[in-house]
């Protein structure tokens, strides 16, 4: 009967986001592939993340960066607990993220294939050092270089937390350092490099 109170012998728990149009009934818990079918609807910016260790440089694509906090100033990255870049990383506790822009979207495919390109990673790539000595990429929309203070477990993944060492805007030939000199880069014409859906876009106000 309608409005009738329900029967709590019945079972389950109506509120339960889990229930099924059946009381009890659940869902299957969600896998890897559950959680990835969503996350390709996530919008993210793509960087490349750089360190030098034994001499050698290395490189790897990344979309799972963020800053965490103004003051002090501290950013985080996700890297796979089994990736190539593991190892240098800890060894070298210095690392730096250049923020791509669209036009960069060869390399930032290139770099995230497993195992790496063959070769030096950046041979061929315009690149500078930054204040602690790892590369830079030219043609970032934006860079940063940090210091690793914490790293925590995180499933298949490590997450890395960096406090923010130096900072700078702009491409290249052009750069503000610091990038709190004003809105440096804003006018910049180039969008950034997105990953939506499986592929890598651009998404940018024009004028």
């Amino acid at each position: 009967m309608p409005g009738a109170p329900r029967d709590p012998r019945a079972g389950g728990d109506p509120t339960d986001p889990r229930a099924g149009g059946e009381a009890g009934a659940t869902s299957p818990e969600p896998t890897g592939d559950d959680l990835r079918a969503v996350m390709r609807n996530w919008a993210a910016g793509v960087a490349v993340a750089t360190t030098t260790a034994e001499g050698h440089d290395h490189a790897i694509t990344i979309n799972s960066f963020t800053s965490v906090s103004l003051d002090p100033p501290l950013v985080l990255m996700c890297i796979g607990a089994a990736s190539r870049f593991g190892t240098p990383l800890r060894e070298s506790g210095l690392w730096g993220v250049s923020i791509l822009p669209f036009e960069a979207a060869d390399l930032a495919t290139r770099l995230a294939t497993r195992g790496g390109p063959a070769g030096p990673v950046l041979d061929g790539v315009a690149h500078h050092r930054g204040v602690t000595g790892v590369p830079l990429l030219d043609d970032a929309l934006a860079t940063l270089e940090c210091r690793t203070v914490a790293t925590y477990p995180g499933g298949d993944h490590d997450i890395v937390v960096g406090a923010v060492i130096a900072t700078s805007v702009g491409p290249g030939n052009d750069r503000d350092v610091p990038a709190a000199a004003g809105e440096a880069g804003d006018d910049d014409p180039r969008g950034p490099l997105v990953s939506f859906r499986g592929r890598l876009r651009t998404s940018a106000d024009r004028p």
